[in-house]
């Protein structure tokens, strides 16, 4: 009998979740949030990206800038973390515009037990 190893131990670093690979969904979500939070990009699976008023006063339009080139930033690392965190064969989460979004459909995929 096979044995999956899932204990997340590539090259030791028990900050990197084992890979998903059809099984395990709850433990490796789980271990894949941990991971996000100690990097200080999971919010971005709770906060829809940040919208700019149209009538703001400069100094507060240039704060939400900030804010808004920080979230694109961390969305865009928390989504590569996800993804690769996925087997090869479920790479094809790659196309989704967001972080949350792949979170999402995975999320659901599971809920419904609709793998592909």
């Amino acid at each position: 009998m096979a044995t999956v190893d899932i204990t997340g131990s590539n090259n030791n670093d028990l900050n990197k979740p084992f890979r998903f690979e059809w099984y395990h969904f709850k433990r490796w979500q789980q271990k894949m949030m941990f991971s996000l939070t100690m990097r200080k990009v999971a919010y971005v699976l709770n906060i829809d990206i940040p919208v700019m008023p149209k009538d703001v006063e400069k100094e507060v339009k240039d704060k939400m800038t900030m804010d808004l080139t920080l979230w694109n930033e961390n969305d865009y690392l928390c989504k590569n973390f996800i993804l690769n965190g996925l087997a090869d064969d479920l790479y094809d989460y790659s196309p989704y515009k967001s972080a949350k979004l792949v979170w999402l459909t995975l999320k659901e995929k599971y809920d419904t037990g609709s793998w592909d």
